[in-house]
């Protein structure tokens, strides 16, 4: 829509300042067809979505990973049921704990008891 097309910028700018920029389902998808993804490593919520929805601008194929959550260049990608996944990664990529604390609590959320 044109309200999301006012995201782009807002993106790019992310990027450049080299900030973490994270999407989750359908928000991968506008990355890839904005072109964001082409260069790195990510994943979203099936490859021929990401051809079907980046159409040219879509040159990322090759980097696409069968994997619940990526995080690559910067990028955190995720596909639609990986909320815990894309939530650990995006909190590792902002250093948001240290690495222990953020593993206990992907466990603890994952599989209901702390402890890695």
């Amino acid at each position: 829509t044109p309200e999301a097309e006012q995201v782009a910028p807002l993106v790019e700018e992310a990027l450049r300042r080299g900030l973490t920029v994270g999407a989750i389902c359908n928000a991968t998808l506008f990355l890839a067809a904005h072109g964001f993804l082409n260069d790195v490593r990510h994943t979203g919520n099936t490859a021929e979505l990401m051809h079907e929805w980046g159409g040219d601008r879509y040159t990322g194929a090759s980097r696409y990973e069968e994997r619940q959550a990526v995080c690559d260049g910067g990028i955190v990608t995720a596909n639609g049921s990986a909320d815990l996944e894309f939530t650990r990664l995006c909190l590792l990529a902002l250093g948001a704990d240290t690495p222990e604390r953020i593993e206990e609590f992907y466990a603890f959320n994952k599989r209901g008891f702390y402890g890695v």
